[in-house]
């Protein structure tokens, strides 16, 4: 997706990974070598877990997706 960082600039791409278990963010991070994790705010802890978000942006999210792309593409059977 296109995501604006700040307000005066263009957007850019940004690829982002949600989730409550740190440790598949930090795996994810570590194996590819970019982005960074982020921890968002929990308004209710009695009923939800804490959550964070594994980011990457600009350049990086347009390699990450390239390093991805033939995982992504399933062939059809005959």
């Amino acid at each position: 997706m296109l995501t604006r960082s700040h307000k005066n600039q263009y957007p850019s791409p940004c690829v982002s990974i949600s989730s409550t278990d740190m440790e598949l963010l930090e795996w994810i991070k570590h194996t590819t070598k970019m982005g960074r994790i982020i921890s968002k705010k929990n308004y209710n802890k009695e009923k939800h877990l804490d959550s964070f978000t594994y980011r990457v942006i600009y350049n990086d999210a347009i390699r990450l997706l390239e390093e991805i792309e033939p995982y992504l593409v399933i062939h059809k059977k005959n």
